[in-house]
């Protein structure tokens, strides 16, 4: 038993006029759901090459992203980022130097400077 159209959500169950997505969702869909007609679906023979709107939308967008190539970073947009870090870096310096200052007279460790 296939399971339930994912469009109107009632049970394919003996129907034969259905279709599963070949996509990454692997879901049924009565025919009538999906506008494709009976005739060429069944001249494609197995039900093993059709995809949903979703799963075509998805292959889309996948494409896309491997078409995107990283931008690359100029040496000016580096400098600018790491000047806009380094006043936090700074200040977590501070503190983690004072923090072992505070860990040096607690434990009276002459390791810690």
């Amino acid at each position: 038993m296939p399971g339930l159209c994912s469009v109107c959500k009632k049970d394919v169950g003996s129907d034969s006029d259905y279709i599963t997505c070949s996509g990454r969702c692997k879901c049924v869909f009565h025919l009538r759901c999906t506008g494709v007609t009976t005739e060429p679906h069944k001249t494609r023979g197995a039900k093993k090459d059709w995809v949903c709107n979703n799963c075509k939308t998805k292959i889309q967008l996948d494409a896309n992203e491997k078409d995107n190539k990283p931008q690359s970073v100029s040496k000016e947009m580096l400098v600018q980022i790491l000047n806009e870090f380094k006043s936090e870096v700074l200040l977590s310096s501070i503190t983690m130097v004072s923090s072992l200052r505070s860990l040096k007279s607690l434990y009276k460790c002459s390791q810690i400077p």
